[in-house]
């Protein structure tokens, strides 16, 4: 089995290759994207690893942004264009630690042989507002990163309001249904196929996510899920150990999570922290 290991990197790139370091068995091959603008020096031993690729066109990539997608969707054309054929394709990012060995990630995923992505249909009443505010009203995510947090959310709001008093909304593109779901994902070839294809063949449902908030957790989703050959192909779950029991961003995971992280099955784990959750990276690492 050939894993390719899609990297969106904001920040702390040494966790990186650590982490390419870990997963790296000869086999698996990484794809790696930073954030335009931030510097980092690749180590000598990374540099001579044929398998690991860096992506040379480079997006201004942020939280909820449509650049994330734009930066996985190169990531999906390397590994797709490249010399190697996959089994699995997996979003990573440096905050993101595999909970098993190389060996048992494998073994698990030859027992599941279908994509793991989460797709809740929108509307749903599971979601705030059922969802809709996130796909029928315009985001501006990548023009106003580097605002204020607040700033943000206001222009938002305050832009959201006019947009209901006029009866203004964004009409989404027929014959599809939107759908919402964890950023974090493995899809097979299959499934990476319809992804490409539909990136090219469907301009306007992609360029629809522009204005989409957290298009990252829809466009791929959307399209997935709206696929005739992948119907009874999904596995419909959040594919990383996430603790969302917070009133923000999710939970740094620390060693007093080890417990419920192998309870839930899942082959990686998220947010991890190299000084916060030493002890539970020490703690996996022994048990790997």
């Amino acid at each position: 089995m050939k894993i390719a290991y899609l990297f969106i990197v904001y920040n702390k790139p040494l966790d990186v290759f650590n982490l390419v370091r870990l997963l790296d068995n000869g086999k698996n091959a990484f794809f790696i994207h930073f954030k335009k603008g931030v510097s980092f020096t690749v180590p000598d031993d990374i540099k001579t690893k044929v398998n690991v690729i860096f992506a040379k066109k480079r997006f201004k990539a942020g939280w909820a942004g449509f650049k994330v997608i734009e930066a996985t969707i190169h990531l999906m054309q390397l590994a797709f264009e490249s010399e190697y054929t996959f089994d699995y394709y997996i979003n990573m990012s440096g905050s993101c630690f595999p909970v098993y060995s190389n060996f048992i990630i494998e073994k698990k995923l030859k027992t599941i042989q279908h994509s793991v992505i989460e797709g809740i249909k929108i509307p749903n009443l599971s979601l705030q507002n059922e969802g809709l505010p996130k796909i029928i009203y315009p985001w501006f995510q990548d023009e106003l990163q580097n605002c204020n947090r607040y700033l943000k959310k206001y222009f938002h709001k305050i832009l959201h309001v006019f947009l209901k008093i006029i009866n203004l909304k964004r009409k989404f593109p027929a014959g599809y249904d939107p759908y919402f779901g964890s950023q974090w994902w493995a899809l097979t070839q299959e499934a990476v196929v319809e992804v490409l294809q539909s990136y090219t063949n469907n301009k306007l449902l992609y360029i629809f996510f522009k204005r989409v908030w957290a298009s990252d957790e829809q466009y791929i989703q959307t399209v997935v899920y709206n696929s005739p050959r992948l119907e009874g192909k999904l596995i419909n779950q959040p594919f990383r150990y996430i603790d969302w029991n917070t009133n923000g961003p999710p939970k740094t995971l620390t060693i007093l999570d080890y417990q419920k992280i192998l309870q839930s099955d899942r082959l990686f784990a998220r947010k991890i922290d190299s000084v916060i959750s030493d002890k539970l990276i020490h703690q996996i690492l022994s048990n790997t």
